[in-house]
């Protein structure tokens, strides 16, 4: 191989191969990528290229498709790791994984199947490597630069009142400790916000997608976070799901827990509004007037506060910080922005 991407899953994270992948990647010259549920998992290395899939950065966007090997550790590689391979379209598939050899996304096996734990298997390919030179392969200060930039460059016009969601998800990353838990609700939109600009690891890592539904994102945050030996743990959800479930900060109230709920709120239903938009339909059904789900929280019991200006956000996080119960911050997300 020339050309090596590591992705690692799920099954990566639970058998802790984190170190030893990354090594790995030192030796063959390999990019660094993750499943959604290992998202964050080489931050810090300047060759993490991110999310591989549908969340795939710009840059990793541009570098995966020049890739000959993929190497998967503790994932079942499905559709939507690959984009349906067409992220990868010349790459053969090493598939590392405890289940059975079993069909990738496309329904064909892989081109090499180890059944074996991720950091066990990682640390005997690296042991069988040390006689031999270490590649270049994607390991260029070119390509570093590369990674450097901005995940996604693309310019909209925010109007007055509302800020970008994507800013406001870097900001959150940079001001929510390291023991921080994340959870998110599942759209075809605002999640795609969190999961990309957040680039740190966090457990738990939480994504309330069951049955292609919305709306899961505060109870499942919830459960998190009573579940967490009381350290803090953000949620992301959208208006459209948040309105479904805000009866649960009633619950989240009274036994105090320790959640940020961020509801990205753009006053639609954001992925059906996106979409008829893009099909040349009058987009109104989707839209949904501004309810106000801060004071919503208050009388739950919560603390709620509606941020339409960024500069907010450090009192903010340092308010919910310093206090032990749950806060929900109505984020006027501009709706110009598409995920």
């Amino acid at each position: 191989a020339e050309r090596t991407v590591i992705i690692a899953g799920g099954g990566a994270v639970a058998s802790g191969a984190r170190d030893e992948l990354i090594r790995l990647g030192e030796a063959t010259g390999a990019l660094l990528s993750t499943t959604i549920n290992a998202r964050g998992l080489f931050h810090g290395d300047r060759f993490d290229a991110g999310v591989s899939g549908g969340f795939a950065s710009d840059p990793a966007v541009e570098l995966f498709p020049a890739a000959d090997v993929v190497v998967s550790f503790g994932t079942g590689m499905e559709r939507f790791v690959t984009r349906r391979g067409g992220l990868f379209p010349d790459a053969s598939y090493v598939q590392v994984d405890v289940k059975p050899p079993g069909p990738m996304a496309s329904g064909a096996g892989a081109d090499c199947y180890v059944q074996g734990d991720a950091l066990t298997v990682a640390r005997a390919l690296r042991a069988a490597l040390e006689s031999s030179p270490a590649r270049p392969g994607y390991r260029t200060e070119e390509v570093a630069a590369r990674l450097a930039d901005s995940v996604d460059p693309a310019t909209f016009e925010i109007e007055d009142g509302r800020v970008d969601p994507r800013e406001l998800c870097t900001r959150l990353d940079e001001l929510l400790p390291d023991n921080c838990g994340w959870a998110s609700g599942n759209s075809g939109h605002f999640w795609a916000f969190p999961i990309t600009h957040m680039r740190r690891w966090r457990q738990p890592l939480l994504y309330a997608s069951y049955f292609g539904a919305i709306g899961y994102g505060v109870p499942v945050g919830l459960g998190a976070t009573l579940a967490n030996g009381g350290d803090p743990v953000v949620v992301f959800e959208g208006d459209g799901g948040a309105m479904m479930h805000i009866q649960a900060m009633e619950t989240a109230a009274r036994y105090g827990a320790h959640m940020l709920v961020v509801v990205l709120n753009d006053g639609a239903l954001g992925a059906e509004y996106h979409n008829l938009v893009a099909e040349g339909y009058q987009p109104d059904l989707s839209l949904t007037p501004d309810p106000d789900l801060a004071g919503l929280a208050r009388h739950f019991g919560c603390r709620g506060a509606i941020v339409d200006d960024l500069d907010r956000l450090p009192d903010l996080v340092g308010e919910f910080l310093s206090g032990g119960g749950p806060m929900l911050v109505d984020a006027r997300v501009s709706r110009t922005v598409v995920s």
